[in-house]
C-alpha cells in the first residue's frame, strides 16, 4: 500500500492570519475613552448584525421547513387523487366492457331473431301461396 504524503495532495496554503485592522490616523489620535465607546459601539452594531443574520437563518430555516410540509401533503394529495382516477378509470372501464359485452349478445340475439324471422315469413309465404 502506497503511502501519500500531504505534499503530494497539492492542498492550497493554510490561510494566513487575518490582516491586521488599520484603524487610522482619526482613531488613534482619540483619547482611550473616546476609542473604548467607539468599540463598544462597533461590538454592537456587529452584534446586532449578527443577530439580525440569525433571526433572518431562523426565518429562512422555518420557511423551508413549511414548504416541505406543504410539499409532502401536496404529494400525499396528489397521490390520493391518483387513487382516485384509478378508481373511477377502472370503473367506467369494467362499466365499457359490462356494456360492450351486452351490445355483443344483443347482436347475436338480433342475428338469431332474424334468422327466424327469415324462416317465419318464408313459411308464411308457403302457406299464402
Amino acid at each position: 500500500m502506497k503511502v501519500i504524503k500531504k505534499e503530494d495532495l497539492n492542498l492550497p496554503p493554510a490561510p494566513a492570519q487575518a490582516p491586521q485592522i488599520d484603524w487610522g490616523e482619526d482613531f488613534k489620535a482619540w483619547d482611550v475613552e473616546k476609542q473604548n465607546r467607539y468599540l463598544k459601539r462597533l461590538c454592537s452594531a456587529l452584534n446586532h448584525a449578527a443577530d439580525n443574520i440569525q433571526n433572518e437563518r431562523n426565518r429562512a430555516l422555518e420557511a423551508c421547513h413549511e414548504m416541505k410540509e406543504v410539499a409532502e401533503q401536496a404529494d400525499k394529495s396528489t397521490d390520493i387523487q391518483k387513487d382516485i382516477v384509478k378508481r373511477a378509470i377502472t370503473g367506467f372501464n369494467a362499466e365499457k366492457q359490462e356494456l360492450i359485452r351486452r351490445i355483443q349478445e344483443l347482436e347475436t340475439e338480433n342475428r338469431d331473431l332474424s334468422i327466424q324471422n327469415k324462416s317465419l315469413n318464408t313459411r308464411i309465404k308457403k302457406y299464402e301461396d
